[in-house]
């Protein structure tokens, strides 16, 4: 007896104090519940560099990872010895990881069970890398940390790392043993990362995809002084099939107290046309239109000078992808618009091609100050043709039916926005069909009334997407020959490139690799003469080469096509292999043109990837991104940018390729392009686009050094808005550039086809040059934006009443089930009470009914039905007490 009341009297007691606890916790103001993380919300991007890298999804088996795999919490990233990857947070973080190592994404947190990696965080970034001894908070930092199970080393190259109680900053080493760290000074750090962690990552960045505009005096040259903050960034997206169409509506602020020129730089995606640019005028938008890319540069100059109220603006191609505007006046606290839109195909990956991304380059990189500085950011994706059946976001993306959204406030981007596409695959070749449809806006006032007279005689475009299947196995490793031009053009400055680059490639490449570094003019001579052919690389090696290139003197002309050639007669067929040049891709003698170099190469007798690295602003990147078809060409500007770019050729180089391909389409098709494919890699999708007349082909061969197979081809037909007539035209154009083509005859394609390349240009022409059909274009996409806007406002505000209505309910949910919980106390007490008075209505003497002279459980029954609280909370009955047994004793608290 005297347990049981213990007992009740410890039951009475808890139950009182979790009632005082709920009750000041019902009386505070809760934060509603977070949403919990799911699949669909992915929050890291992987890139693997070299082999061995395998990605585990939650609840899913291993598996080799797409190219750009976006990663969600629960995800496992395994690296194998000699493996490389590269991952990047939305926040910004990234991590350079060399195998062998483990990560796995968190919540809210990085873990990195064992490996090697790089970190860098940009300024007001913190991020968390867990390790087994503890969490590392590394703050606006770039260092490098080695984990291990029992201890974990980091060296502070920048900013600060904390851990165990210990802070360490540049140039010291954080030692982390069980829970406790220690920092003490490092006297000497050997760069595992090629150049990456010992660059300067405040140096130019490239351009970014959200476009930038810089500011400088009217009629000045040269580089902009100041960045105009970016008002209003809003971003509309259309995915119908593979066809996304991507238009940026960027409005910019000049907080100066004087009128200035504005030099705005874009990046669009890799493979993505753009279609048109456009000013602010009058409340509205005006596109340019295309003209030759000279006459368009003096007429804009024409009308910029100080104190000049004329209004144009300029759109020329710098580099592949890279456009750069000039756009005039923006007068003192006042605000520009600027408007772009371009199209691209999204590539199918996997197995069965299920798998499609679309990215939206937005990541800034390098030093706060070039960063862009976003007010008010809002992109909308439109799915609602997509066809896809899960969705993958990233940027804690918000879907409303069958848009996705992403808003934002006062942000530095410091990641790209993925979005990942699953359906079923597809089993056949997809082929698309589309009429020939010129867009009148991008023309001028001559080339529309060509267009309109021919437009009844052209025939329709086809489109093949071809992707690398059945890639035969090769053996493992990788063969690279770097060739550094060292011809007379060849500055200090480029030849110091040159270097980085060498440094970064050769840092990756393992045992099982080889390489072979030469210098080139109008022939090849090896860096270390004891090494004229392929062989393995080592630190012996890796010393040697960059202490010769140092000494390097320049000298002698570019024969571009003949060193080409040659490196590329010195790979083999048994592995993975590539030709990087890195030079300024201006030849002097021999081939002068991209199709006298290209039918060097043929002669070579074999297929070769060639990627092109261009040092110096006056690289010729037309020429190298020829070249470099199904690889990679960049132009590398500083240290930085060239370790990067070796990690992007290393990235593409590694993948199974398919070399010398050519796709036949039947003779209803004809004039395709690219008529040689080059290069097809696995991941990616290249593009054949021709002219057809009659009924579309349902089959394609495909012919690739590995033989000749059938495409089953199913065609739609679609309204592309122009997309296949662009990329045939540019297709078109290639093939004149390699034919040697007259200038003449390269400018009256692009005007006619109103496709901006390196000898066109848009032009936006002033207020009192425009036509009335202009003026009327003008009006109109006035009322359509106005639309637009209106249309993109009201979803927000749905969807920020759902928002706010989801969260209303959370709170809700939350305070019913503190209630229930109160509630649920009361109830037990009161249980409780009339357990002892019936306990006390089975004693002699009892203080429960039957002693205030009531009929109890066992006599007569009370003429009222209990109530259904009384129901609720009535102990449960006794058996009946049979003839001999003895009565049941009363249940304890």
């Amino acid at each position: 007896m005297a347990v049981a009341l213990l007992r009740r009297a410890f039951a009475r007691f808890f139950a009182f104090s979790a009632l005082l606890v709920l009750v000041a916790l019902v009386g505070c103001k809760t934060e509603p519940p977070k949403k919990l993380p799911s699949k669909a919300h992915t929050t890291t991007e992987l890139r693997a560099v070299r082999r061995g890298v395998t990605i585990t999804h939650a609840g899913e088996t291993a598996r080799a990872p797409y190219a750009r795999e976006r990663l969600g919490e629960g995800a496992e990233v395994a690296i194998a010895d000699g493996g490389l990857a590269w991952v990047r947070r939305d926040g910004g973080a990234t991590l350079l990881v060399r195998g062998p190592a483990k990560l796995t994404v968190g919540a809210g947190a990085l873990r990195l069970s064992e490996g090697r990696a790089f970190a860098e965080t940009p300024p007001g970034v913190t991020e968390t890398l867990e390790a087994p001894q503890g969490p590392l908070v590394l703050s606006a930092v770039r260092a490098s940390v080695e984990v291990s199970a029992k201890s974990t080393s980091t060296y502070v190259l920048d900013g600060e790392v904390r851990a165990g109680g210990a802070t360490a900053r540049a140039g010291e080493l954080l030692e982390l043993e069980g829970e406790k760290g220690t920092v003490r000074a490092a006297l000497a750090w050997e760069d595992w990362t090629g150049g990456l962690a010992t660059t300067d990552p405040t140096s130019e960045p490239a351009p970014f995809g959200v476009g930038t505009v810089g500011a400088r005096r009217p009629g000045a040259s040269g580089t902009p002084h100041a960045a105009l903050s970016i008002q209003r960034l809003d971003v509309r997206v259309t995915i119908e099939g593979d066809l996304a169409v991507t238009e940026v509506d960027q409005t910019f602020f000049n907080p100066l107290s004087e009128t200035v020129e504005g030099i705005y730089r874009l990046r669009v995606p890799d493979g993505a046309l753009l279609e048109r640019f456009g000013v602010d005028r009058d409340g509205g938008v005006v596109f340019g239109y295309v003209k030759e890319k000279k006459q368009a540069e003096a007429q804009y100059q024409a009308k910029v000078y100080e104190g000049s109220k004329e209004d144009p603006a300029l759109l020329a191609w710098r580099d592949p992808g890279v456009y750069e505007a000039r756009l005039y006046p923006i007068e003192a606290g006042a605000t520009r618009r600027v408007v772009v839109r371009y199209s691209e195909w999204l590539a199918r990956s996997g197995e069965s091609g299920e798998r499609r991304l679309y990215v939206y380059p937005m990541a800034a990189e390098g030093s706060e100050r070039s960063a862009p500085q976003i007010e008010d950011l809002s992109i909308s994706i439109d799915l609602a043709k997509a066809g896809a059946k899960t969705v993958r976001s990233g940027m804690g993306a918000t879907r409303l039916g069958d848009t996705l959204l992403v808003e934002s406030h006062d942000i530095v981007p410091r990641a790209d926005l993925a979005i990942e596409l699953f359906d079923d695959g597809v089993k056949t070749t997809q082929a698309i069909r589309a009429k020939h449809r010129p867009d009148p806006i991008a023309l001028g006032p001559a080339e529309q009334a060509d267009a309109r007279r021919s437009a009844g005689n052209e025939t329709d475009y086809l489109l093949v997407p071809v992707r690398a299947t059945d890639v035969p196995a090769r053996e493992e490793g990788l063969d690279l020959i770097v060739v550094v031009d060292t011809s007379a053009a060849t500055d200090a400055g480029m030849l110091r490139l040159a270097r980085s680059a060498t440094r970064a490639l050769l840092t990756h490449l393992g045992p099982k690799d080889r390489a072979l570094v030469v210098t080139g003019d109008d022939r090849l001579e090896p860096v270390v003469a004891a090494r004229s052919e392929l062989g393995p690389v080592d630190d012996a090696l890796r010393g040697e080469v960059l202490a010769r290139l140092a000494r390097t003197a320049p000298g002698g002309a570019t024969d571009l096509g003949s060193i080409l050639a040659e490196a590329a007669s010195k790979l083999g067929d048994k592995r993975a292999g590539a030709v990087v040049y890195v030079g300024d891709g201006v030849p002097t003698v021999g081939e002068g043109d991209l199709a006298a170099v290209r039918e060097r190469l043929k002669k070579a007798g074999k297929p070769t990837r060639i990627f092109a690295l261009g040092t110096g602003d006056g690289a010729n990147m037309a020429l190298l991104s020829g070249l470099a078809t199904g690889s990679y060409a960049s132009r590398i500007g500083d240290d930085r940018s060239a370790a990067r770019s070796a990690l992007r050729v290393l990235e593409l180089a590694e993948r199974g390729t398919l070399l010398g391909a050519s796709l036949d389409l039947g003779q209803n098709v004809e004039r395709a392009y690219p008529r040689d494919l080059g290069a097809i890699v696995e991941g990616e999708t290249t593009l054949v686009v021709g002219r057809i007349s009659g009924e579309a082909p349902k089959e394609a061969t495909l012919t690739t050094s590995a033989g000749a197979r059938t495409l089953k081809l199913d065609v739609t037909e679609i309204d592309d808005s122009g997309d296949l007539r662009r990329r045939w035209a540019g297709g078109r154009l290639d093939e004149m550039l390699s034919e040697g083509a007259g200038f003449a005859a390269l400018v009256d394609l692009g005007v006619r086809q109103g496709i901006i390349t390196p000898v066109t240009s848009i032009y936006v022409p002033t207020a009192s040059e425009m036509t009335p059909a202009q003026r009327d274009q003008a009006r109109a996409e006035s009322k359509k934006r106005s639309n637009q806007r209106a249309a993109a406002d009201a979803l927000r505000a749905q969807a920020k009443a759902v928002e706010k209505e989801t969260r209303a309910k959370g709170e809700a949910e939350e305070e019913d089930k503190d209630t229930s919980l109160i509630d649920g106390l009361f109830r037990s007490d009161k249980s409780e009470k009339s357990k002892s008075a019936e306990r006390g209505d089975n004693k002699e003497g009892g203080t429960g009914s039957r002693a205030r002279g009531e009929e109890g459980s066992m006599g007569k029954p009370n003429a009222a039905a209990p109530t259904a609280a009384a129901a609720a909370t009535a102990a449960p009955a006794a058996p009946p007490v049979q003839a001999g047994d003895q009565p049941a004793p009363p249940p304890e608290a």
